[in-house]
């Protein structure tokens, strides 16, 4: 669902087929937090690869949306294809909590980097994590390109996410589940993972 205010920015861009942006709106709300193919949303909005493209430039630019991209573990690099999508506050609303809440976490994380960025010269960047066997993990932070914290959302602490649990194991970086809400004090210890309520984030990140 796009929220009225949003509804009436749109129609102020500058867009000749202001129906079919509104229609990429709302795909785009429906795909947060899910890798994004131009291509598919062409096809069903009914424009081009590039006009999708287009598109998405003049949200960033409007701080409407921005976008992650994926960070391959193997490869040690991001590549710049597939990425995922998210709102700044105020234009977006979702049914799902989980896709909400991620949502609000990765506009966390990256107002949090960008201000080191600039007011401590550093160069972080906010991604996500895929390796060879095309399992993800929400979110993980670089430093100078090099991988510093994987980063997972979850509503609840039922479970620990067991791709998470497997990088935990590697020396050089440290793992992350953030939950919305837990029904007790939370007591899990395990070197090198943390498992910690949104509120203790960003204290708890080393940057």
């Amino acid at each position: 669902m796009i929220p009225e205010e949003t509804k009436k920015l749109l129609k102020s861009l500058p867009v000749k087929k202001t129906q079919a942006l509104s229609y990429v709106m709302e795909l785009l709300q429906r795909r947060v937090g899910s890798p994004l193919s131009f291509t598919s949303i062409a096809k069903d909005v009914g424009v081009t690869s590039r006009t999708v493209s287009r598109y998405l430039k003049i949200l960033e630019q409007k701080n409407i949306v921005f976008m992650i991209y994926p960070y391959f573990l193997e490869q040690r690099q991001i590549f710049y294809k597939n990425p995922k999508i998210y709102f700044y506050e105020n234009f977006f609303k979702a049914s799902n909590e989980g896709v909400y809440f991620e949502n609000k976490i990765a506009l966390k994380l990256k107002k949090h980097l960008e201000f080191l960025n600039k007011n401590k010269k550093k160069d972080y960047q906010l991604s996500y994590l895929k390796n060879k066997t095309r399992k993800e993990i929400d979110f993980c932070l670089l430093d100078n390109s090099k991988i510093k914290y994987v980063i997972e959302t979850k509503i609840s602490a039922k479970i620990i996410n067991p791709t998470l649990l497997n990088l935990s194991q590697l020396k050089e970086l440290k793992a992350i589940q953030v939950i919305k809400k837990s029904e007790k004090e939370l007591n899990f210890s395990k070197e090198n993972i943390s498992l910690i309520t949104e509120g203790k984030l960003l204290s708890i990140l080393n940057l």
